[in-house]
């Protein structure tokens, strides 16, 4: 909770707005997009030159939000030409400065005075605009659209983001559900309850949702369980009860509807609890979860509490009783937008925007609308970032790199034709922290980085830096031999006896519960503790008495071990992606972002990545911004191209693009999971980049790299690879996938990629959020793949299917059945051999594949890791160490050219059965044509 301080200080803006009063409103005409209006009592409306109004004059435009309750606006006027004045219901007064231009109206609010005293505000929200019904809204940028026009609540500041809710019940349901959400009797008639009942017309597993906004809220510190008076129908659905806090992050509580009538149920339990401000309650969901098929299901719900443990005693928390006829939960949802101040971060400064126009205008005014908020604006000789051509263009993610590697390594990025070189941070810097160069790398430091950095791009390419902004690892002095004070520590306790600096076991006041029962590994939050200077990592907690830490390893990261005192406070150090972490708070971020800013400006590099922006100290909207925000700030190049893992509002404005993942292991099933986050940035307007992909694993065939091409087709997209000098050498099919990025990319950047085209190639939506598993085991049939075929200026992509790798290590492993769909139709036959390295000095000669006593037979002999790769009418293709590149063989031999559908037995052979894994290619006639080179 921040308390209001003021006056605030001013920013002061050389405008001039486009202000008249007409018949009690105030107009602000942004060109000619349309017009914001405010009626007297602080009703907000959008009028679009068409006539087309959003929003309600009657509603409030601005609401304070405190702990106590809401305080919504009562008036507005305009003091001068270029400021408003909102007023409050309890006397506070906040002033605006604004600017207007052509598609937006920006507000900065210059000072704030509030009506009583000790007014402790949580949010002041600004600009709300209640949205016409089926109108789309993307939350990241707070634009809403009907398809004709848009309406956008930008921020304009750090605290600010733009938010929707529903000013009645929110509701929702998968596609195929319904429900109603009514009063009902309770267990006697004067006794009230809601009645939840649902329909699914689709297969099992579909939900409803229905949830409210508290006015006031809710403590629930010390949760310990959710409890609820629920009459059951007993067919097996499930409730979900879901308190929210001010983050918006939530815990989820099951009951299963496996009874009938009315029943007590209290549940401990949550499989998801990720509440950060449980003092701080804003709102409460419902969801029936697991809807039968062609059933309705109904419960009736008559209380919801929570009950807490606090100083030693329980303490109930009523979240919900229905028993008001006049509820929210009873209400028409309305979506209303509105700009969210969270005054914890202090609203001195607090800047929105309300942009407007025709829905195809939107990256038209946005550009605009940062310059007058003073938003960070890259641009690419003159370009603004997002609409750049530079943004479509993939990159090579050079890792594990060292100078003497320079000229292989440029080699690389010429044959992929990619557009810049960016390097992994720990090859061009020691470590995050002071980021001092890398004398292992760059033995020359860092004249010779600048000079490296140059070089590659005289050569023609654009040169970056990744890097873990948040993290500081050893070596860094931030951490040893004396670590620093302004990095993120967790959960506290105190030493209950002097220990000595060889203890192994520190013995603690109080059960050490709170505390990570195990490092976690990369996603973990680590077992390591300071006192004093000290680092100690730790192995178990003792939770019974003796309370305390066993297994500890004293001097962790090269601290010092030490003797401590009795009462020695005792903290964790957390840990984010392997690393620690600045605490973004202090003056430890923009010290080392000025210490970044020293190498990045001495080699004037052309991007940054920010890796590992998402697991931060606190709500990722804010705290993103604020990270990515300070080393924008220190480096004097605004205008390189900055792209990151993840993004907020405000960092919106900073990211040229962003990416999906760092794909490894299976990248085909990798990118399938991911693939729903596509639709989501293609949402926020945010470039996509498909992503790293590693080249690292020698088992990962071309026909890998040939899907992720195939999406970057489909969604317009760059793709990164990404791989060291010394692992491409040994990859078998670099030299391939090196063309084929060359070749995808031009062929994209052609313009030749008709919308159509791109619609038959995306990933199916029902593999999207399935781990890699998941999809091989029951979803691989959704999968469709294609190898781009032709001359330049005439390519096709022709379908095909891989089927599952046979391994075979004996001779009852040589033979399997295959199906030949009938969705296919007649398919030519290939086939695909690798001979594993547990072969080792041993070879493969002349394999071949036989079904019904005809066979396609190879002349070809393969060494340990090599694989030979066969498709009808082709040269046989043979890769892999020693080769340098792919060697073209004869064409097979073959005794038949296709299969029909059916089913059939196959059987692999060669002169000496050995190690290997094979898989048959099937070619069904399916092709799609590509607009040709005039």
């Amino acid at each position: 909770m921040v308390r209001v301080l003021f006056p605030f200080a001013a920013v002061i803006f050389f405008v001039t707005a486009v202000l008249e009063t007409l018949e009690a409103q105030i107009v602000f005409q942004a060109g000619p997009s349309g017009k914001v209006e405010f009626a007297t009592g602080s009703g907000l409306t959008v009028a679009f030159p068409d006539g087309t109004r959003w929003g309600d004059a009657a509603e409030t435009g601005f609401l304070l939000r405190t702990k106590t309750g809401v305080i919504p606006s009562v008036s507005v006027r305009q003091p001068s030409t270029d400021r408003l004045e909102v007023g409050f219901n309890d006397g506070s007064v906040a002033v605006f400065r604004t600017k207007t231009g052509r598609g937006f109206v920006l507000f900065q609010l210059e000072r704030f005075v509030p009506g009583t005293p000790n007014l402790e505000i949580v949010e002041f929200e600004m600009g709300r605009i209640p949205l016409p019904s089926g109108s789309r809204v993307d939350g990241t940028l707070g634009r809403a659209t009907d398809g004709k026009h848009f309406v956008a609540l930008s921020t304009a500041s750090l605290q600010v983001r733009p938010q929707q809710y529903h000013s009645g019940a929110a509701a929702q349901n998968r596609a195929g559900c319904s429900h109603a959400f009514t009063q009902a009797e309770g267990r006697t008639p004067k006794i009230r309850a809601a009645k939840f009942s649902a329909s699914c017309t689709e297969p099992g597993g579909g939900w409803s949702y229905r949830g409210i906004r508290f006015d006031k809220q809710k403590d629930l510190t010390g949760l310990q369980t959710i409890r609820a008076v629920v009459h059951g129908d007993g067919l097996g659905e499930s409730l979900k009860i879901q308190p929210i806090d001010d983050a918006g992050a939530a815990r989820d509580t099951y009951i299963p509807i496996n009874f009938t009538g009315w029943k007590e149920c209290s549940v401990a339990e949550s499989p998801h609890d990720k509440i950060t401000h449980p003092d701080r309650i804003t709102g409460l969901n419902l969801y029936y979860n697991g809807l039968p098929a062609s059933k309705t299901v109904e419960c009736r719900i008559e209380r919801i509490e929570a009950v807490c443990l606090r100083n030693g005693a329980e303490e109930i928390v009523l979240l919900e009783d229905f028993q008001d006829p006049h509820s929210l939960w009873w209400s028409r949802s309305v979506n209303v937008l509105r700009a969210e101040a969270a005054a914890r971060y202090g609203l001195d400064g607090s800047a929105f925007g309300i942009l407007l126009g025709d829905a195809d205008r939107f990256l038209d005014i946005m550009p605009d609308f940062e310059v007058a908020a003073g938003l960070p604006s890259p641009r690419f000789d003159g370009v603004w970032n997002k609409l750049s051509p530079d943004v479509r263009r993939s990159y090579f993610f050079l890792t594990n790199f060292s100078v003497s590697e320079f000229d292989d390594a440029l080699a690389i990025a010429k044959r992929g034709g990619f557009d810049r070189i960016l390097i992994l941070q720990n090859s061009w810097t020691r470590s995050p922290g002071h980021y001092e160069v890398n004398m292992k790398s760059f033995p020359g430091g860092l004249p010779q980085l600048v000079d490296t950095v140059k070089r590659f791009k005289d050569a023609g390419f654009k040169t970056g830096f990744h890097f873990l902004a948040a993290s500081i690892d050893p070596p860094d002095s931030y951490l040893t031999p004396v670590p620093e004070e302004r990095l993120v520590y967790g959960v506290k306790t105190k030493l209950s006896e002097a220990i000595s600096s060889d203890a192994t076991f520190l013995p603690t006041v109080e059960s050490p519960v709170a505390f990570p029962k195990e490092d976690g590994g990369y996603m973990g939050n680590g077992c390591v503790l300071r006192i004093g200077d000290e680092l100690i990592a730790y192995k178990n907690l003792k939770l019974e008495k003796p309370f305390g830490f066993e297994g500890c390893r004293r001097g962790h990261l090269g601290t010092k071990a030490a003797e401590h005192s009795k009462d020695a406070n005792v903290r964790h150090l957390t840990r984010s992606y392997g690393y620690h972490r600045i605490d973004l708070d202090t003056s430890l971020l923009p010290e080392v972002a000025a210490h970044f800013a020293k190498v990045a400006d001495a080699c004037d590099i052309d991007m940054m990545y920010f890796d590992g922006s998402e697991w931060l100290q606190g709500e990722h909207w804010y705290y993103n911004a604020k990270l990515q925000k300070a080393f924008y700030d220190a480096v004097k190049n605004k205008n390189m191209l900055m792209q990151g893992s993840s993004y907020s509002p405000y960092s919106w404005h900073q990211l040229a693009r962003s990416a999906s993942a760092d794909g490894h292991g299976d990248l085909k099933g990798y990118l399938d999971q991911r693939s729903p986050g596509f639709a989501w940035m293609a949402g926020s307007a945010m470039p996509l980049d498909i992503g790293w992909y590693y080249a690292y694993d020698v088992n990962s065939t071309i026909d890998m790299y040939e899907y992720i091409l195939l999406a970057t087709l489909a969604y317009d997209s760059s793709m990164s690879l990404q791989v060291s000098v010394d692992a491409a050498h040994k990859h078998p099919f670099t030299g391939e996938l090196l063309d084929k990025i060359r070749q995808f990319e031009q062929l994209r950047l052609s313009g030749r990629i008709t919308s159509e085209l791109r619609e038959k190639i995306k990933i199916d939506p029902k593999l999207g959020g399935k781990t890699p598993e998941e999809i091989a085991a029951n979803w691989s049939q959704l999968r469709k793949e294609y190898r781009l075929r032709g001359e330049p200026g005439k390519e096709y992509l022709q379908r095909v299917v891989y089927t599952p790798w046979q391994k075979i290590t004996n001779p009852e492993e040589a033979a399997w059945e295959i199906e030949v769909p009938e969705i296919l139709g007649p398919v030519r036959i290939g086939l695909n051999v690798h001979l594993l390295p547990d072969a080792k000095e041993k070879t493969l000669t002349d394999p071949f594949l036989e079904i019904d006593g005809k066979r396609i037979a190879l002349k070809a002999t393969l060494s340990a890791g090599q694989y030979v790769f066969q498709w009808p009418g082709e040269a046989t293709r043979l890769y892999g160490l020693p080769l340098k590149d792919v060697l073209l063989l004869p064409e097979a031999a073959d005794e038949f050219t296709e299969l029909t559908p059916g089913k059939y037995r196959v059987r692999f052979g060669a002169a000496e059965q050995l190690p290997c894994r094979v898989r048959m290619t099937l070619q069904p006639a399916e092709r799609i044509d590509i607009l040709q080179t005039p």
